[in-house]
């Protein structure tokens, strides 16, 4: 069974949106918000629902410019591809949206083809950089996993082998007692307070990683 991706849509011209709909409603679940605070309220609710926004920037810049620049500071919602679309080529719109984080700016009027497949690459780029994120990262500490690390590491001994590392791998003592004591989210403050020590110790001069509470650098 082949699930299909959720759009948000909001479209303000009443042609458009049918326009739209007759384009995407074979191979994508449509949801259509009807003005920008509606927007902003099913997204605030719902992120993680959606492979996709499309939004229409022809009317209410200001509240719009607000809604993308509230999305692009956000590290949940700035996952979501954002794809622009307007009847105006003005460059300093095009740019402006750009600088907030949207993915795609598309000309009106619509061609059905080009569209679907701006759309589907941008989804498909979208994922496979957070795929590449969440393999890379931890999610908490946002250091190098430990897999990543390694890899790293041996990429950069490998190609300087006339330089000499070190490899340091220290623990956090009795850090099972601080979850135990004071709970799992002290415990993770603990982590990322230790995690941006390192970070910030070891900037432009080596590499961090975390794994099961240890952290390693060269």
């Amino acid at each position: 069974m082949t699930f299909k991706k959720k759009i948000l849509v909001l479209e303000e011209n009443v042609q458009d949106k049918k326009i739209l709909l007759d384009i995407l409603d074979k191979d994508f679940l449509i949801f259509i918000a009807t003005d920008i605070q509606n927007l902003q309220e099913i997204v605030d609710k719902q992120y993680d629902d959606f492979s996709a926004i499309i939004l229409d920037i022809n009317i209410q810049l200001d509240q719009k410019y607000d809604f993308l620049c509230t999305m692009n500071k956000n590290n949940q919602l700035s996952k979501i591809p954002v794809l622009v679309t307007s009847t105006t080529t003005d460059t300093h719109l095009e740019k402006r949206v750009l600088e907030l984080g949207v993915q795609n700016y598309i000309i009106k009027p619509y061609k059905p083809e080009i569209f679907k497949l701006k759309l589907l690459n941008t989804i498909t780029i979208c994922e496979s950089n957070e795929f590449s994120h969440m393999i890379t990262y931890d999610s908490l500490t946002k250091l190098y996993t430990k897999e990543y690390f390694y890899k790293y590491a041996e990429k950069i001994i490998k190609e300087n082998p006339s330089i000499e590392f070190d490899i340091i791998c220290c623990d956090i003592m009795r850090f099972k007692l601080v979850n135990e004591f004071y709970g799992i989210n002290e415990g993770n403050s603990l982590l990322c307070f230790v995690a941006d020590m390192l970070r910030r110790d070891t900037k432009n001069r080596g590499y961090v990683a975390e794994s099961t509470k240890i952290f390693l650098l060269y």
